[in-house]
């Protein structure tokens, strides 16, 4: 994780802004600027996968788009999911509304189930 969130620290800064300058204790990007830079003015969005409160906090702190842990089964999993990312964008200093949401969420549909055995059973 510590590799990981050094590694947003330069990837963001050089995305988002072209240039970064860091030593850390992993990585060193010395003076490095991205060129040629995209055609988005703010660099490309950063999507997170968050599982757990250390990642919950990178995606509040570096990211565009967070996508909650999962698979998730029922819809009302995803409440203490959202609560946790939007208190950690308030820790940061950041309004939540600007952190894009998803979760992964397991759909069971019963019918396309009995149909695929159906299918498998006439090959046979």
């Amino acid at each position: 994780m510590d590799r990981f969130e050094e590694a947003l620290q330069i990837i963001v800064a050089l995305l988002r802004a072209g240039r970064v300058d860091f030593a850390g204790k992993y990585y060193q990007a010395r003076n490095c600027e991205l060129r040629p830079r995209g055609s988005r003015p703010g660099g490309p969005p950063i999507l997170i996968g968050d599982r757990g409160p250390r990642m919950l906090r990178l995606a509040a702190t570096y990211g565009n788009l967070r996508n909650a842990q999962g698979p998730l089964r029922q819809p009302e999993e995803i409440i203490p999911l959202r609560a946790a990312g939007d208190a950690d964008c308030a820790d940061v200093g950041r309004d939540p509304t600007t952190l894009v949401s998803s979760a992964s969420v397991v759909v069971s549909l019963p019918m396309a189930q009995a149909q695929i055995g159906q299918h498998s059973s006439e090959r046979r």
